[in-house]
């Protein structure tokens, strides 16, 4: 399921290969967060600590962050945890 708040908005979509991902990007053309990586590591990291199988990987050139899920991944459990980890960082 997308979310979108005052700062990020999201798309779920496939890869050409057909993974579920969930795209992180700011929610306008000017908004930006300038520590784009250290959010994509603190993903990483909590997925990590979850045990979650998802894939976090930031396109710095795109602005955004690609979060693929596996086979099996819930998607509105991923939008969750994304929303949380948002919420955690003030950047919700």
């Amino acid at each position: 399921m997308p979310f979108e708040n005052r700062r990020f908005l999201s798309e779920v979509d496939r890869t050409e290969v057909g993974s579920v991902r969930i795209l992180i990007r700011p929610a306008t053309a000017k908004g930006r967060f300038d520590n784009h990586r250290q959010l994509a590591a603190e993903l990483e990291r909590r997925s990590d600590e979850s045990g979650a199988r998802w894939v976090v990987s930031p396109a710095a050139f795109d602005r955004r962050i690609d979060l693929e899920l596996v086979e099996g991944d819930d998607v509105d459990a991923a939008t969750r945890f994304v929303t949380g980890v948002l919420a955690n960082l003030g950047l919700a």
